[in-house]
């Protein structure tokens, strides 16, 4: 099911059911490391105008807008997906840039993938 609510905040995260997690001495570190840092600047700039993607792992897709500003056009609405565009957002600004988030924000409720049981092979060993 994906829920699309309208409000109309562009850096804040009050469209979560969750509450924006507060970040750490440490993770505001790891946020504004060299490699996260170098990670969003390879998101930003004139050349990725316009482009977008899902970054599965993190829960969240981001586009880029111009004028160093990253839109958040898709997110989990979970825990984990909240905490992982926090830690972004402090990378971006860490860079002079911005993120959006707001009534272009598709949130999609996360469910928790099925196990894949793997069935049991059958065979003779050859040697």
């Amino acid at each position: 099911m994906v829920v699309i609510k309208n409000k109309q905040n562009k850096s804040g995260f009050d469209i979560f059911s969750k509450p924006i997690p507060k970040l750490t001495e440490e993770q505001i570190n790891s946020a504004e490391s060299v490699e996260n840092k170098s990670w969003i600047l390879s998101h930003m700039g004139e050349d990725n105008l316009g482009r977008f993607g899902m970054i599965e792992d993190l829960g969240f897709a981001l586009q880029n807008v111009g004028e160093d500003i990253l839109r958040c056009i898709l997110a989990y609405d979970d825990e984990p997906a909240i905490r992982n565009l926090a830690l972004v957002k402090q990378t971006i600004e860490s860079v002079g840039g911005t993120l959006e988030i707001g009534d272009f924000t598709v949130l999609k409720e996360y469910i928790e993938p099925e196990e894949i049981q793997e069935e049991p092979t059958t065979g003779m060993e050859v040697a």
